[in-house]
């Protein structure tokens, strides 16, 4: 073997050893009364998970497992499709430290107009249930305020200023009123869901929550200084088809 490449053999072995571990983590399901959940909405709930679990990583102790309890609700006289909720020890550092409590509560007032499929082309007559739980994990993962601290200091909120996250890095418009969703309409965390819509998890997403908690996204999300640009896009084309 030329001389050059055992060289950058041992360097880059030297790197792997150096480097900090990645562990996965798990979300496991909780069915409060598992027999109100069909098996395709429980498949759906897999899926979701998957997603998010398939897309981050952390560098720091084991794996960590988070569970999440799934209730059915009725509240005809609310907007909300789903709702991630908290409770336990809060406030706590991490999504997955010991005692935190997990819940997300799907509102069935909207159940006939829930499409708990995987079809590749959502139904257009009705609200994407992935779309939903893949939201709704996002909060859990940590799209909120409050709840994660770091000595005393909110992991999330500490990077938003005049209602834009990381100005100057991811610079991430959010939304003025709670400042726990992007003021992004295509992107999954935007607060609002039009039927017939699926929503993937995006780089933003993946970023925003790798600088707030440390996460190390596994799949691949364009440069800080890049995002902007894909925020800007992504505003122009909503206004277009608004005009539209």
């Amino acid at each position: 073997m030329p001389k050059s490449l055992t060289t950058a053999a041992m360097l880059l072995a030297l790197a792997t050893a150096c480097a900090p571990a990645l562990h996965a983590f798990t979300i496991t399901p909780v069915y409060a009364i598992p027999e109100a959940w069909s098996a395709q909405e429980q498949a759906v709930i897999g899926r979701a998970i998957s997603d998010w679990t398939g897309s981050l990583a952390f560098n720091n102790g084991n794996q960590q497992n988070i569970n999440i309890n799934f209730y059915r609700v009725t509240a005809p006289t609310s907007a909300f499709l789903a709702n991630w909720q908290f409770g336990g020890v809060v406030p706590t550092s991490y999504p997955y430290s010991p005692g935190i409590v997990h819940s997300v509560y799907v509102n069935d007032a909207f159940a006939p107009l829930f499409s708990a499929n995987l079809d590749p082309t959502p139904d257009p007559n009705a609200y994407d249930f992935l779309t939903i739980i893949r939201h709704e994990l996002g909060h859990a993962l940590g799209f909120t305020d409050r709840i994660y601290l770091d000595n005393g200091t909110d992991r999330w909120t500490s990077h938003i200023t005049d209602y834009v996250f990381d100005p100057g890095g991811l610079n991430v418009p959010m939304r003025q009123i709670d400042g726990i969703h992007v003021d992004l309409p295509d992107d999954l965390m935007y607060y609002q869901l039009p039927k017939g819509i699926r929503k993937d998890i995006s780089p933003t997403d993946l970023a925003m929550l790798s600088l707030a908690y440390g996460f190390t996204p596994l799949v691949p999300i364009p440069e800080p200084a890049s995002l902007p640009l894909l925020a800007a896009a992504t505003l122009l084309l909503t206004r277009r088809r608004a005009r539209g």
